[in-house]
């Protein structure tokens, strides 16, 4: 069972938004161990690049994420460890639609690059034939993460993997109000002790009122969504495109679900986290809906990520 707010609820860093993340997953008999690092830079995916290390099976995974679609399936890469050379070599591109990453980028030789990375401070990144970076990733801070030994002693069969302990958290809930004047938020308990919680603004924008929201559901998923009201005339289901500009980054067009309900009708991103994370680390989201007449509707994002409850969101899925 939830606990209710406490009034001196912190809203400090979280797992969800740390620029270094940590996941490790033991899931039948299988050991997932992953760190994920953040940058901004030009031609990702909402202007955001994932850099990816992972161990699984004793065997390295690491991949460049976020990159535009494009229909290559390999591309020239160029990166540097520090201010050492430049390195030169053809990453595979494959598509991880499932996790909402768009396209990846896997290097030769995992294992090796690894190796180079070691003791580093800071990975640079490009690719110059989808104009993506060049991007910047800070390896210091993923050299302190508590399950270093498990990459580092990734290929060790006699190395028993470290679990990463999560910090317990009880979400907050009978929480509802506005921040603002353009911004609503709530966390409600449901059935068995499961918390929904919401943050939603409405844009600066001269037209029919709708609102941007993200939340985290009963399953612990982060959600995307736009809200309009029952009285606007929309009906039916499927893909509606959307565009998408992150900090007056270029356009993202992407398909986003239909769905009506009893008390009007959402718009869902497929890649509900990957824009979450996103926009956790951004200013402003412009967003138009040709289909819907909607153009240039913009939005602030710092104020939905300090409602009072921010922390629900901060721990959505751990």
């Amino acid at each position: 069972m939830a606990e209710p707010a406490s009034g001196g609820e912190s809203l400090a860093a979280s797992p969800m938004f740390a620029d270094v993340q940590v996941h490790t997953i033991f899931w039948n008999e299988r050991e997932f161990s992953t760190v994920l690092n953040f940058s901004r830079a030009g031609g990702f995916r909402y202007g955001m690049g994932t850099f990816a290390i992972q161990c699984v099976d004793r065997e390295y995974n690491l991949w460049l994420a976020m990159l535009p679609s494009t229909s290559l399936s390999e591309v020239q890469v160029r990166w540097q460890v520090d201010g050492g050379d430049i390195q030169a070599e053809s990453w595979e591109i494959a598509h991880v639609y499932e996790v909402g990453s768009g396209f990846d980028a896997t290097p030769p030789n995992p294992a090796a690059l690894y190796r180079q990375l070691q003791g580093g401070e800071q990975f640079t990144i490009e690719v110059p034939q989808l104009n993506v970076g060049p991007a910047h990733f800070d390896l210091e801070a993923m050299w302190s993460t508590p399950v270093l030994e498990n990459f580092d002693r990734c290929e060790d069969s006699e190395h028993e993997p470290i679990e990463f302990e999560r910090p317990e958290y009880e979400p907050v809930f009978d929480l509802e109000g506005q921040h603002g004047e353009a911004i609503e938020y709530s966390a409600v308990e449901v059935r068995n002790g499961s918390v929904v919680t919401t943050v939603g603004q409405a844009p600066v924008y001269d037209g029919i009122p709708f609102q941007f929201e993200i939340g985290c559901n009963t399953s612990g998923a982060v959600t995307a969504l736009l809200m309009f009201p029952a009285d606007w005339e929309i009906s039916g289901t499927g893909a509606v495109e959307v565009s998408l500009s992150v900090d007056d980054t270029s356009q993202a067009t992407e398909q986003w679900h239909g769905l009506t309900l009893a008390d009007g009708f959402q718009l869902r991103s497929e890649s509900s986290f990957a824009l979450v994370q996103a926009l956790a680390r951004s200013q402003t989201l412009v967003v138009s809906v040709p289909e819907l007449e909607i153009w240039n509707a913009r939005f602030d994002l710092p104020p939905i990520f300090s409602t009072p409850v921010q922390q629900n969101l901060n721990h959505c899925g751990y």
